[in-house]
Order: structure tokens, then C-alpha cells, then sequence
């Protein structure tokens, strides 16, 4: 093991990583799969344990199937803005169903 993958080291790039990751609904392994990269291997540049290399973020980028544009919006948004719309989506899973609509078209004319 090297040195670098025994500090884990949690940047933008890498939160950027999981969190596309997750939309695309892959888990490790089979993201690994998909870039014929080993789990390890994968799973070091996600938790901060390996740095991140312009070639990995294209490799990534054409495995997921996402776009440039959409890592630059994912990286350029906050841990607060990410908190917040977390805090959004728990908010309207408690609303009540008759009111939804209402939200629903508010969201729709922002």
C-alpha cells in the first residue's frame, strides 16, 4: 500500500465523485466494472485516499456517461447548498398530499 492511500484526504473532487456516482445509480463495483478498473482502485479516488487525475475525472465522465458541464455544476455547488437541498426534499416528503400541488406549481414558476 502507499503512502498517499493510508491519508484520506476528502476534496470537492472527490464528494463530487460519490455524489455523481449516486445519481447514476451505480454502486462501486459495478462503476468499477465499468471502467474496467479495479474496486480498490475506485473506491481510493471516491473516499479521499488517492488523488484525483484529469484522465480518471474523463474515465469517469465517459463510464457514467455525464458530461464535463455536468461535473463542473456538481463540483461548483457547496456542502451547505447540498445540506439545504436535502433539508428541501425531507421538507416536502412530510407535506401532505392535497398540498403538493400548490408546491408543485410554485417550483414550476421559479
Amino acid at each position: 500500500m502507499s503512502e498517499r492511500t493510508k491519508v484520506k484526504i476528502i476534496t470537492p473532487e472527490s464528494n463530487t465523485l460519490k455524489a455523481l456516482r449516486l445519481k447514476t445509480g451505480l454502486s462501486l463495483r459495478e462503476l468499477a466494472k465499468v471502467m474496467n478498473q479495479s474496486f480498490s482502485r475506485v473506491h481510493q479516488f471516491e473516499s479521499g485516499r488517492e488523488d484525483i487525475t484529469e484522465n480518471y475525472i474523463k474515465q469517469f465522465l465517459e463510464a457514467t456517461k455525464l458530461t464535463q458541464e455536468d461535473w463542473n455544476f456538481e463540483l461548483s455547488e457547496t456542502d451547505e447548498f447540498h445540506e439545504l437541498r436535502k433539508k428541501c426534499i425531507q421538507r416536502i416528503g412530510e407535506i401532505e398530499g392535497t398540498k403538493l400541488e400548490i408546491i408543485y406549481g410554485m417550483l414550476a414558476n421559479l
